[in-house]
């Protein structure tokens, strides 16, 4: 019986097998191990051993596909490797760059920073030296303010009592107005005499100077027409006056009564009428009124 048992199997014989067996049988060959559930073996020995001829006698073109799908993984992982290692590098060296922009953003801010307050620092310093300007200029206009109103308040009363003695040395017949005194003749001249009348009373036609003025000169002159200090040259290529006081002063304000003066080449003087100015010979006699 023990030579039958070492005996060559007779592969001409037909043998059935299951599948499944032979399946898993092949799996277990290439994983290394013949063991299915714990270390007993499912196959017998004769079984084993034409399991190996089988493998042994397997085409040539598979065992090459097997060999190739093993160098195919092998090169995917050492690609996938690579890989890794060279996005590790880039991303290394970005990080670094990172890391040394921020580095020299954080060394620019902290310059800034520095510059910053340096300039607050200095800002604060002026700050301070024009407030103690500012009180100090307050200071000099208040007692500067207090000054001029203390002789504002000089010049005031001087003004009142200068008014007060000037007062009453209005000569008789002569009517006060501001500063000055107003005299209103009844007798009728020319121009040029009534004008020569108020220098023999030590004053000269009337000049008026402001509104309230004219109002009180021609309250004087209601009943009636008086000449008064204003005298024109005519102009020959404006064909029109240049009027002008008698003390030489140019008129600066007027008070002509509605399209007066009238362009005549001889009427040259004024004369106040109703409360207005026009102009005539000079010839012609009227009232006058001095001023002083």
């Amino acid at each position: 019986m023990s030579s039958d048992i070492y005996s060559k199997p007779d592969l001409s014989h037909k043998v059935r097998y299951n599948r499944r067996a032979e399946e898993y049988r092949t799996e277990c060959i290439y994983e290394g191990t013949y063991d299915m559930v714990g270390s007993h073996n499912i196959f017998q020995p004769q079984e084993e051993e034409r399991h190996q001829n089988q493998i042994q006698n397997q085409p040539a073109v598979k065992k090459q596909a097997v060999r190739s799908a093993t160098l195919c993984k092998t090169v995917l992982c050492i690609v996938a490797i690579a890989v890794i290692l060279i996005l590790n590098i880039y991303l290394t060296v970005d990080l670094n760059k990172l890391k040394y922009s921020y580095n020299q953003q954080l060394q620019e801010l902290l310059a800034n920073n520095t510059q910053l307050q340096r300039s607050h620092n200095q800002l604060t310093d002026d700050l301070k030296q024009l407030k103690n300007m500012t009180e100090a200029n307050n200071s000099q206009l208040q007692s500067s303010y207090e000054m001029l109103s203390k002789n504002y308040s000089l010049l005031k009363d001087e003004v009142k009592e200068l008014k007060d003695t000037i007062k009453g040395k209005c000569p008789d017949q002569w009517k006060r107005f501001g500063c000055s005194c107003y005299f209103k003749s009844t007798q009728w001249k020319s121009w040029s005499e009534s004008r020569k009348d108020c220098q023999e009373r030590g004053a000269d036609l009337v000049i008026i100077n402001t509104e309230e003025e004219q109002t009180f000169v021609a309250e004087l002159s209601m009943n009636g027409e008086s000449w008064i200090g204003l005298m024109g040259q005519w102009i020959q290529w404006k064909s029109d006056y240049q009027w002008q006081w008698v003390d030489g002063s140019p008129l600066t304000q007027s008070f002509w009564e509605t399209r007066w003066p009238k362009t005549y080449s001889n009427w040259q003087y004024a004369t106040m009428f109703q409360g207005k100015w026009k102009n005539s010979y000079n010839s012609n006699t009227k009232n006058w009124i001095c001023e002083k």
